[in-house]
């Protein structure tokens, strides 16, 4: 699977801009950036229409309390919560939607999270790529110039210069391809959030057929470290 990587250490920092980013950034990389973060709220939207279904609530009403909810974290432990106490005769089906919520928490982390929260940036070296800061790192760098500097108006005018050397050493490059990839798995979690709802609403679709889509959207579970096999540790065994 594609994924992220360091931008070069060669990058000439004249190839880097963080100003007016978008409109120099490729189409297709713009929108496909764009669809992680649409996607991704349709997924909350979705878990608060599963959310209705599981309790037999109005999806306005329980929207209303979500909302109130910030941290997904939060979100979560309320969904499971509640999936817990309707689900309680049908242990598959909370397991599965226990899976879903545990890649909707992976995914928004280490998927959605950087579209949304680092600083976007354009590297002509990188033409077909989106290129990311991490905020923390150019926060820590940005706090330790304005130490630096003599007044207010020389930090400011000097911070631009700090942002740009601090993707050259720190920016993590989104090819088109691996954007594509986060879009397809943002579909796929919104596909299998969705069928949990039509299971959880007791309709006339077939409910083994709903569980087989559900469980071919969602990734595998990993395997517990328990159950893992311990080679080097048969191998002793078999040698005595």
């Amino acid at each position: 699977m594609s994924q992220p990587r360091r931008l070069s250490k060669d990058t000439p920092e004249s190839a880097i801009d963080i100003v007016n980013v978008v409109s120099q950034l490729h189409p297709s990389v713009v929108l496909a950036a764009a669809e992680v973060i649409s996607t991704f709220a349709k997924i909350e939207a979705e878990w608060t229409i599963l959310l209705a279904a599981l309790t037999k609530t109005d999806a306005e009403l329980v929207a209303g309390m979500l909302d109130a909810v910030v941290n997904p974290r939060a979100k979560v432990d309320v969904i499971r919560s509640a999936a817990k106490v309707a689900l309680v005769d049908s242990p598959n089906d909370l397991a599965l939607c226990n899976r879903a919520l545990d890649e909707w928490l992976r995914a928004n982390r280490q998927v959605r999270r950087p579209y949304a929260h680092d600083i976007w940036c354009f590297v002509k070296t990188e033409p077909m790529s989106l290129v990311l800061l991490p905020t923390k790192d150019a926060a820590r760098f940005e706090v330790a110039q304005f130490a630096r500097s003599r007044d207010m108006m020389d930090a400011v005018q000097r911070t631009p210069a700090v942002d740009i050397h601090m993707v050259a050493e720190h920016g993590c490059v989104y090819d088109l391809a691996v954007i594509l990839t986060h879009v397809k798995q943002a579909l796929s979690l919104m596909d299998a959030v969705l069928l949990m709802s039509v299971l959880f609403r007791e309709t006339a679709f077939p409910a083994d057929a709903l569980r087989n889509s559900i469980r071919g959207l969602l990734p595998a579970p990993p395997v517990p470290a328990s159950s893992r096999t311990d080679v080097s540790g048969s191998h002793r065994l078999a040698a005595l």
